[in-house]
């Protein structure tokens, strides 16, 4: 991952990971790890595949970039998109993500 490019995002001056974790049964466990570089933050994440069963299903998401945005302006692009199932964002409510929704791409 680290040979795709930079993944520092400018505006935090860090490296955001979504790491989710699944059994492949039950929704997975979304885990977001900030750090300065990224080696620092892949050091959790190994801790976190060491303790996880062989079988599982994983996905190591990338945040390119934190915009923050006020409420109307968040809505105003929501209520300009033609067509719902074409946004290409996460949504955070919080700078730290604990509440957060992922872009999911197939």
């Amino acid at each position: 991952m680290e040979k795709l490019g930079n993944m520092k995002d400018y505006a935090t001056d860090s490296v955001t990971l979504a790491v989710s974790i699944s059994d492949r049964r039950h929704r997975a466990d979304v885990k977001f790890i900030r750090a300065v570089s990224f080696k620092h933050a892949w050091e959790p994440i190994e801790g976190l595949l060491a303790k996880a069963p062989q079988n599982i299903w994983i996905r190591i998401e990338v945040i390119h970039s934190v915009q923050r945005k006020r409420r109307a302006q968040l809505e105003r692009i929501l209520h300009e998109m033609t067509r719902m199932n074409y946004w290409r964002q996460g949504v955070s409510f919080d700078a730290d993500f604990k509440t957060a929704l992922l872009e999911m791409c197939r």
